[in-house]
């Protein structure tokens, strides 16, 4: 089973000072889940998170919030994804050597995702702002330049296939 829809929006997290002895993350909204490639899902949260650091860059049309002004972001996205990415094949005991491709598939999914998060914004207003350009050239990038989009985007230390 997949879930189809994994981003921010959809994860519960308890707080952790919290007595009770409840997971400290769920995941939300399964009603899209079904049997499909989990390359989907990983793929659906390398973009949520891609689609947070874009957000953060004014230049491409993005909002900007004080904590992050006048900061490289990048390496909080590194690491997160990273982590992200180890937490993922632990948990599921993806052999090592199926990893890279594993990961470059999602990435494709990725930046699928990502033109589908521009077009999300387009049902809201009449024009494709600059942000919305900015997400079509993220995935266009993702999926011309994987390789370099895994490392230098992402942080990823895999030799893509």
């Amino acid at each position: 089973m997949v879930h189809m829809d994994i981003r921010w929006n959809n994860w519960l997290i308890r707080d952790p000072r919290s007595p009770r002895k409840a997971s400290l993350i769920k995941l939300l909204d399964w009603e899209t889940a079904c049997v499909g490639d989990p390359r989907w899902d990983i793929g659906c949260g390398i973009s949520d998170h891609l689609l947070w650091w874009a957000l953060q860059i004014p230049e491409n049309g993005g909002e900007v919030s004080s904590r992050y002004a006048d900061k490289d972001i990048t390496p909080i996205l590194h690491r997160v994804l990273r982590s992200f990415w180890r937490q993922y094949c632990a948990a599921t005991c993806l052999d090592y050597a199926d990893r890279a491709s594993f990961l470059s598939t999602a990435l494709e999914y990725a930046g699928a995702r990502l033109i589908q998060s521009a077009y999300e914004r387009l049902q809201q207003s009449q024009d494709l702002d600059r942000f919305g350009v900015s997400l079509l050239q993220l995935s266009a990038n993702i999926l011309q330049f994987p390789q370099a989009a895994a490392e230098t985007l992402c942080g990823f230390e895999l030799e893509l296939a």
